[in-house]
């Protein structure tokens, strides 16, 4: 005999831990019955009313999260062990005094009359979410921590509402709200679902769009044969698994950190995994969003859940007036430079401050949006009227009542004002001006009319990194980039693709024209965002400066698509890596914000834009 236990919003620590000593002690192989009515919950009620999902032994899955109030027990004929069954109905008794629902099927009502066990076990689940609607409310225990103690910074009321259980002396099980998909990193997700011939467990939740490879100039077709093929992948594997997929070319389609926030499939509140770097980007509404591997994507598409070790917290304090040509891309960029690209390693960082305050909901998802360059697992800003306003009638937005109620719980995601941060640091908005980098990580940057640090500066460990990194940038020490030719100039990414970067870049470039010498690649992060430059008029004013408008694309971010810039060349982007070879094998980039790279593509060489 095995047991399936139903999770719901909230019970006891005491109720977990008896079913989990439970269902331990009853690790055994399932029946054939056993077998069935797994498919058929899992097909036919899973993802309706549970919410979370844990599996013990090696062959079922039982639902003993910590709200566990329905315990589900399969009873058969041909038990081989009398006295172990008789065993197990004492243990399920217990439980059943202890407040759970038990539901005792045999063998035959499993196989023989699937349709109706399923309508009774249904039945038992409403009637249970009834009760416990009407005793607890929506409002999960959990947001009061997992002790039950406060203060609790943003971070925490977050990761402890999602909190399926914790391993002894290991990582949480969190519950995912939205996984996002793209191309390169799903794969090897899929087969092995298919490996394990387990379906998606929760396909509502997950959204699907290839980016890195698609094309900027055209999107009829992809001539990479490799990159063709994980875009023909991706689209076969949601079709088979029942995933929701933006194709490349549609009005949906776009950077996948770009069309999230904009049409509200990001909210706040939320837990947000990708199998990419810059997920950290979602967690400006006011949610958790981390990067994971291709294994864990696996694992999210399987159970909705993800193992994960509890990361220490920061808060970032930027306060005061950004100085005029100093944008968000700057404050990441002087962040990273003074706690280099290894300060925020194995911290979740919540950015805060007046400066963060005043930003638009485009320059905090820029913030959050570099929050790995510094190796922060996520990067968080607490949600507020400017957020409200930018997911407000957005495509899967709340609507009505229900917009109502949600904004009400969103008004709580908060840090407390005795919120204890592992580490804290304030800045001064006033000391950020208009940044450039000159090496081969963010972190290696100045202000735009500074120079680069002489020998004599750098810490004599880090000298022969330092000096490697100038030999491949062919810069010098003590040198000043300002009016270095440039060669390559890119506006995009899912660091500075957004309408309000594209307004920013048309402002300087407005009434003049762009450098012969320089190649400029313009490239929306989604189709949304470039039907907004074309209702603006954006597309007039860079066409008459002579810059071409390109198709929503990853783009010259990386160079998995045509848009790659050529060996020794020069480029100055507004993405957000600067590593060797990220923009093309041998290729040089210096990471600047949409108004500096606007002023050096007029010009021809690295411009300060307030001596424009």
């Amino acid at each position: 005999m095995n047991v399936l236990g139903m999770g719901f919003k909230t019970a006891s620590p005491d109720r977990y831990r008896l079913l989990k000593d439970f269902a331990r002690k009853n690790r055994k192989n399932p029946t054939l019955a056993e077998q069935v009515l797994w498919k058929y919950i899992r097909e036919q009620v899973l993802g309706v009313k549970f919410l979370r999902q844990h599996v013990i032994g090696d062959y079922i899955a039982d639902f003993v999260a910590p709200g566990c109030m329905l315990v589900i027990e399969v009873d058969g004929a041909y038990h081989s062990e009398p006295k172990q069954m008789r065993d197990d109905i004492v243990r399920t008794s217990a439980l059943e005094k202890s407040g759970f629902k038990v539901i005792r099927l045999s063998n035959e009502e499993v196989l023989y009359n699937t349709q109706d066990t399923l309508n009774k076990i249904k039945q038992h689940i409403d009637m249970n979410t009834q009760e416990l609607d009407k005793s607890l409310g929506a409002v999960s225990p959990s947001l009061t921590g997992r002790a039950g103690v406060g203060p609790l910074s943003l971070f925490d009321k977050i990761w402890n509402a999602h909190i399926v259980q914790q391993v002894q002396d290991g990582p949480t099980q969190l519950y995912i709200d939205r996984l996002y998909c793209h191309e390169v990193t799903t794969p090897q997700a899929f087969d092995t679902l298919r490996d394990k011939n387990i379906r998606v467990f929760r396909p509502e939740q997950v959204v699907a769009m290839p980016d890195h490879n698609t094309p900027s100039d055209q999107q009829e077709r992809i001539d990479d044969p490799v990159g063709r093929k994980q875009v023909e992948t991706l689209a076969k594997n949601c079709a088979e698994f029942g995933i929701r997929h933006f194709a490349m070319g549609t009005k949906d389609n776009g950077i996948i950190h770009v069309v999230g926030p904009e049409k509200a499939l990001s909210l706040p509140g939320m837990t947000i995994v990708c199998g990419d770097s810059h997920t950290s980007t979602h967690g400006a509404v006011g949610a958790i969003a981390m990067g994971i591997g291709t294994s864990e994507v696996a694992q999210v598409l399987a159970s909705q859940t993800i193992l994960q070790s509890k990361p220490k917290t920061m808060r970032i304090n930027i306060e005061g007036t950004l100085p005029e040509g100093t944008t968000a891309k700057d404050v990441a960029l002087y962040i990273m430079a003074q706690m280099t690209t290894s300060g925020a390693t194995g911290y979740a960082v919540e950015y805060a401050g007046s400066t963060v305050r005043n930003m638009s909901m485009e320059g905090r998802l820029t913030l959050s949006n570099l929050s790995i360059e510094m190796g922060s697992r996520a990067g968080l800003i607490a949600p507020d009227e400017t957020t409200f306003a930018y997911l407000k009638d957005r495509e899967y937005a709340p609507k009505g009542e229900a917009w109502d109620k949600a904004v009400e719980e969103w008004k709580k995601l908060y840090s407390d004002p005795d919120a204890v941060f592992d580490k804290e640091v304030t800045y001064r908005a006033e000391d950020i001006a208009p940044r450039i980098t000159y090496g081969t990580n963010p972190g290696a940057g100045i202000a735009i009319d500074e120079c680069i640090p002489t020998l004599e500066e750098i810490d004599e460990a880090d000298r022969q990194q330092f000096l490697s990194m100038l030999e491949y940038m062919q810069f010098q020490p003590g040198q000043k980039l300002e009016g270095t030719p440039v060669d390559y100039c890119f506006l995009g990414a899912c660091t500075n693709g957004r309408i309000e970067d594209f307004r920013a870049f048309a402002s300087v470039v407005k009434g003049k024209k762009k450098a012969d010498n320089v190649v400029a690649w313009l490239v929306p992060g989604s189709w949304l965002v470039r039907q907004q430059i074309i209702d603006e008029g954006i597309d007039k004013i860079l066409e008459e400066a002579g810059f071409e408008l390109r198709l929503p694309s990853c783009s010259s971010c990386l160079a998995m698509n045509p848009d790659k810039v050529p060996a020794g060349k020069l480029s100055i982007s507004t993405s957000n890596r600067n590593f060797v070879g990220r923009q093309g094998p041998g290729a040089r980039t210096i990471l600047a914000s949409p108004l500096v790279v606007a002023a050096s593509a007029i010009t021809g060489v690295v411009t300060d834009p307030r001596k424009l």
